[in-house]
């Protein structure tokens, strides 16, 4: 197999000419806090690491805690591309800015990464004639409207590739008519390194809940944002419910911020577990949390690949999950954790409660799940697979279709 370096594949939105390095926009919502914004950041820094590549990063709103985050004395710029709604006449506007943006700085790739970067970069990325378009898909349905799957789908229509982040979301996709043969399979990554660090047993999390040190209490733990229903937080304090009765030492801890924090800590009153379950809202220090913790949970209705289970998986943690997106592809069943359905509150007690009842069982799970990390989820497994797929499409100029075959019914079943 040949081996190229970037420099000796670039191309040009006119010429095939060489250049020192490839282009490349990367361009999001924003840079609040979240998975998919997360794991923007690291793909960019690691890339940056690389210096293979001319990298911008672009965002439609010049905001968020992990601006910061970015390498920012490797990157080219830093742009925003200022959009509010897609409903207004000035949308239409910031598209040709942005087209101009692509064809002045030479952009040889586009590289979306949510929703509301897929529809307007690739639209721009189209006007502006950008070589190579690639679209992200990080969730499967239940998080976005009808109305916003159905643009984000024809949107797609007008890329090279679909970079999706789990093999549901990939097989979501082919079932709504896109070819397999343009969506690329990459998985999230965690950097391990953050969870190798020492800790006095349960200093962080005691600390944190104001709580004196005790090594029979057991941390139960979720972390997700409150800004969505769909990540379920009800379900977890239903699993709470169930489990207080029954286990004297088990705290539940919920880290996370958003607007519906207030409604879960209302049912926590009503529900009688306030000394029980804890709110300890956004937190910088997730690693030293995760370590102080005993058993991970996920209970989302809805999810692509959720960060959040192989941040557990590298504390060392047994994860028990809702089966939602590609959860069941990071947890091997009985091995590394358990999956249940959906708003199953009985099954995801009666997981926990095997596990607090078997701590040298949870343990071992908890070791073979970090094992699993580090074996297939590791961020040199993620920077190899993107700079691989970034020269095979340079390499190759894989075809991006024409208006006529999105939008021809004979040929959009190709596609």
């Amino acid at each position: 197999m040949s081996v190229y370096k970037m420099s000796e594949i670039c191309i040009t939105n006119d010429t095939k000419q060489l250049t020192d390095k490839p282009a490349v926009l990367h361009l999001i919502c924003s840079l609040h806090c979240g998975g998919t914004e997360t794991q923007m950041v690291k793909l960019v820094n690691l890339l940056a690491e690389k210096k293979e590549l001319t990298l911008h990063v672009g965002l439609m709103r010049m905001e968020g805690s992990l601006l910061k985050h970015l390498d920012m004395q490797n990157l080219a710029n830093v742009q925003e591309f200022p959009v509010r709604s897609f409903f207004r006449p000035y949308f239409f506007i910031a598209i040709l800015r942005a087209a101009l943006y692509l064809r002045s700085h030479r952009i040889q790739i586009i590289h979306t990464h949510d929703f509301y970067s897929n529809v307007f970069g690739i639209i721009s990325a189209f006007i502006a004639r950008t070589p190579l378009i690639i679209a992200s898909k990080r969730e499967t349905f239940g998080v976005r409207t009808k109305w916003q799957d159905i643009v984000e789908r024809l949107a797609f229509r007008l890329s090279n590739i679909i970079v999706a982040n789990s093999i549901a979301v990939r097989d979501m996709l082919i079932a709504c008519g896109l070819a397999q043969s343009r969506i690329n399979v990459i998985y999230n990554s965690v950097d391990l390194k953050n969870f190798n660090a020492t800790a006095l047993p349960q200093a962080t999390l005691c600390k944190a809940l104001g709580i004196a040190q005790n090594s029979d209490i057991r941390f139960v733990t979720l972390v997700a944002n409150m800004r969505n229903e769909v990540k379920n937080h009800s379900m977890f304090l239903e699993v709470a419910a169930i489990l207080v009765p029954k286990f004297d030492n088990v705290h539940f801890v919920i880290v996370g911020e958003g607007p519906l924090r207030a409604n879960y800590e209302d049912t926590t009153l009503r529900l009688g577990l306030s000394s029980r379950v804890h709110f300890i809202g956004f937190r910088t220090d997730i690693e030293a949390l995760l370590r102080d913790s005993h058993i991970g949970v996920l209970t989302s209705d809805a999810e692509g690949f959720a960060n959040v289970i192989l941040e557990y998986m590298s504390a060392g943690l047994p994860v028990v999950a809702t089966d939602v997106g590609g959860a069941s592809e990071a947890i091997i069943a009985g091995k590394t954790g358990f999956v249940v359905k959906p708003n199953d509150s009985i099954a995801m007690a009666d997981y926990i409660s095997y596990l607090l009842s078997n701590p040298d069982k949870a343990r071992a799970m908890g070791t073979r799940a970090k094992e699993r990390v580090i074996k297939h989820f590791s961020a040199d497994r993620l920077i190899t697979e993107v700079l691989s797929l970034y020269r095979s499409l340079l390499i190759t100029k894989t075809r991006r279709p024409s208006l006529w075959r999105v939008y021809n019914n004979e040929s959009a079943s190709e596609l």
